[in-house]
């Protein structure tokens, strides 16, 4: 069942990844098509599978439990304030709007 999920979700990715490419592409896109939500939906994915390698690469480098959750806290500071930085998006604030 996970590696059906799994490869459901990196075909579901390649799809999306090509119409965003072809959009901005084609269709010069220049406007803003998007909002905060669409962002932090886009967010959840990249934070699996960017932590899905990551985890992946740190364990083989030796690192233990307690390591890979001081390197995850600061993946995530950094990108919130990346984010934040380039787009005026506040996700903690965000995600307490949506799931309060």
């Amino acid at each position: 069942m996970k590696k059906q999920l799994i490869e459901n979700l990196k075909s579901a990715l390649d799809t999306q990844s090509r119409i965003a490419v072809l959009l901005d592409a084609e269709h010069n896109i220049n406007k803003q098509e998007y909002n905060s939500e669409d962002l932090l939906n886009a967010l959840q994915i990249f934070m699996h599978v960017l932590w899905n390698i990551s985890t992946s690469y740190w364990i083989r480098k030796g690192y233990n439990e307690k390591q890979l959750l001081e390197l995850s806290k600061h993946l995530w500071i950094s990108l919130v304030q990346i984010i934040e930085l380039f787009t005026g998006i506040n996700i903690p604030a965000l995600i307490k709007r949506l799931y309060k």
